[in-house]
């Protein structure tokens, strides 16, 4: 091997990566932008660095990782896409570009503790990702806010995304690293357990929890909740210390959100077997708190503006750095600083209770995506997060109200307050209205049907379109049957009512025969003329993540017997998009599809069969998909094997 040098833009790199810029270094490697010249758009290119690279061990154990991190896919999770080495022999990772910063960074910019609702909406991002990980049992072993990326979408809403799956455990058990490398752990995060040097096949997603609540407590108070300056002052503050109650630090969190403290407290325990018991109880936990579907926006020269009506903890100093480059995105282990926090208090609030009623942790079954990818997704918490408080309002502006004096001081003070005197009388949740009905539903019929839309929720006022589009309020309010849809129609349906949010929406599709004589096709050459108009609904709303209307859109095109709908369809039942989880009936769908030819309908199938224990039918199916020159197959049946 030789070792990995330093890329300068314009660098191609196994004839499809090109080279943009230098996005971070630190012990593992380096990371690039890179373009795709042959699917276009962005990646981040993560070199190994040359030591590990060398490794025979390493370089044995980061592919097996490497693949187990490709096949975890989740919105909270920066997704891996290609495993390679360049020119030189150089081990790389490709993984998605995320457009934004690390949580690290913006802990940096604020130098404030974040606005709770924030931090919140932060942590059960953080959570929904380590929920599909554990399903996988997987285990980050290394939280940290490094770790953590925070991506604006379409709607410049900010989510978290969790970093580096899978690096953590290809460096353990290598003796060349932990005389090259040092420490193989994060001090201010790691658990207990890492500390006394429990083994990594026994560690759990509890320690990832650990290393949540440290964050979470970072963010809310603006420190770690320990303090050292060597390895062994780390590990006997982890092992022995004692953390300040938050409530100490910011009165006002056990105000506005009773109850957060003991949630974090308890993934901070000492004894694992106390602590919450999985990202899926901790997600329950914290559900009521605020839930605010636009409240977890974070504040950064990097992220937008926010645009709600709640107040911006905003900063001058990152409004004057706005910048178009995102800078130190994917950071690389970065050490992240000594903190300066007391640790004279005793607080322990030990987990001690099951996990709520009706909340089980379920295998989410293995699948080949759509796209032919293997994706291991567990399920997704809504996004909820809450008001900010007065002192949350008030601390991004405190500069400047020192320069004021007098009646000046109280004038703004008087403002600010009557202006949290009106968010906060606000009710925080609003329970969202029934999903409107279509009768009849969507379908291919004989002849043109008037459609009648209902809604069980009082005074509600239903609005539609008739092309697929989402509808809003300036969409064409409902007031009497639809008896002029146009042949292949996209209706689609949502209510709003006072006293509660917009409901989901209800979509069908309405088609039938052109002429009278063609009633007397068979069905089958009915629903394929409509099948393909279906089908690209369905995946419009599929790319959307809009999924329990691609359910409905998938079903009918499957129905209409195009195999690549009865995929998207077997994919979204599977894992529960968009609605229960029903592996018995995606078995059967996949079945059918895979008998119709789509090859990865048949390495589903063996993934099912996998999850279930019955190897024979996965090497069956997986052998099929292999056959039939599916590349993913292949893999997954030397996996097996």
């Amino acid at each position: 091997m030789i070792a990995t040098h330093e890329f300068i833009p314009g660098r191609m790199v196994r004839g499809k990566y090109l080279i943009v810029r230098k996005l971070g270094q630190g012990g593992m490697g380096v990371v690039y932008e890179a373009e795709h010249q042959m699917l276009g758009g962005h990646v981040a290119l993560k070199f190994l660095a040359p030591e590990l690279s060398r490794n025979p061990q390493f370089v044995k154990r980061f592919r097996n990782e490497a693949r187990a991190a490709y096949q975890l896919r989740h919105p909270n999770i920066v997704e891996v896409t290609d495993l390679d080495q360049d020119e030189d022999g150089s081990l790389f990772i490709a993984m998605e570009y995320v457009n934004g910063p690390s949580l690290r960074m913006l802990l940096r910019e604020a130098k404030v503790p974040l606005p709770v609702d924030r931090a919140l909406g932060i942590a059960r991002g953080i959570a929904s990702g380590l929920v599909a990980a554990h399903e996988r049992g997987a285990v980050h072993r290394d939280i940290k806010p490094e770790n953590i990326l925070l991506s604006v979408d379409a709607k410049r809403r900010v989510e978290a995304k969790v970093l580096d799956f899978g690096i953590a455990a290809m460096t353990e058990n290598i003796t060349d690293l932990s005389r090259t490398r040092g420490l193989l752990l994060t001090p201010e995060y790691a658990s207990p357990e890492q500390w006394r040097g429990t083994p990594g096949n026994e560690l759990d997603g509890r320690t990832d929890l650990y290393a949540l609540g440290g964050c979470l407590y970072e963010m809310l108070i603006g420190r770690t909740p320990y303090r050292a300056t060597n390895p062994e002052g780390w590990m006997y503050q982890h092992l022995n210390g004692t953390i300040e109650p938050i409530s100490t630090l910011r009165p006002e969190v056990q105000r506005d959100y009773p109850g957060l403290e003991p949630i974090v407290m308890s993934l901070l325990a000492r004894d694992r077997d106390h602590r919450i018991p999985s990202a899926i109880a901790f997600l329950e936990a914290i559900a009521n708190f605020a839930p605010d579907a636009q409240a977890h926006y974070v504040q950064s020269a990097n992220l937008p503006p926010i645009q709600t009506g709640t107040i911006a903890a905003k900063s001058p100093e990152s409004v004057r750095q706005q910048t178009n480059t995102p800078s130190a995105l994917h950071d690389v282990n970065t050490p992240a600083g000594s903190q300066q926090a007391r640790v004279d208090t005793p607080v322990a609030a030990p987990w001690n209770s099951a996990p709520p009623p009706g909340m089980t942790e379920v295998s989410t079954p293995v699948a080949i995506t759509p796209d032919g990818n293997a994706r291991f997704t567990g399920t997704a918490a809504a996004r909820q997060a809450g008001v900010p408080t007065l002192a949350e309002a008030l601390a991004p502006h405190k500069n400047k109200l020192l320069l004021i004096v007098g009646g000046g001081v109280l004038a703004c003070v008087a403002g600010f307050f009557a202006v949290w005197l009106v968010f906060h009388s606000q009710p925080t949740t609003l329970p969202a209205a029934e999903t409107p009905k279509l009768t009849p539903p969507g379908g291919h019929y004989n002849s043109p049907q008037a459609v009648t839309i209902t809604d069980a929720t009082p005074n509600a006022v239903i609005h539609y379109t008739v092309d697929g589009t989402p509808p809003n309020q300036a969409s064409p309010i409902y007031a009497q049957p639809l008896d002029s849809l146009t042949n292949g129609a996209v209706l689609r349906a949502s209510a709003t009512a006072p006293g509660h949010k917009q409901s989901s929406s209800i979509i069908g599709v309405y088609t039938w025969p052109d002429s009278a004589g063609e009633t007397g096709q068979n069905e089958s050459a009915r629903s394929q003329r409509q099948t393909p108009d279906v089908y690209e609904q369905a995946k419009r709303a599929y790319d959307h993540k809009e999924y329990e209307p691609a359910r409905v859109l998938f079903k009918q095109s499957c129905d209409g017997g195009n195999t690549a709908g009865c995929n998207y369809l077997g994919y979204l039942l599977s894992q529960g998009l968009g609605g229960a989880t029903d592996t018995i009936t995606a078995q059967g769908i996949f079945t059918k599809a895979c008998d119709g030819g789509n090859v990865s309908s048949c390495a589903s199938l063996g993934s099912l069969f996998q999850n279930a224990g019955d190897i024979a039918n996965a090497r069956k199916y997986f052998q099929i998909a292999c056959d039939r020159h599916f590349a993913q197959g292949c893999e997954l049946l030397r996996n097996v094997r």
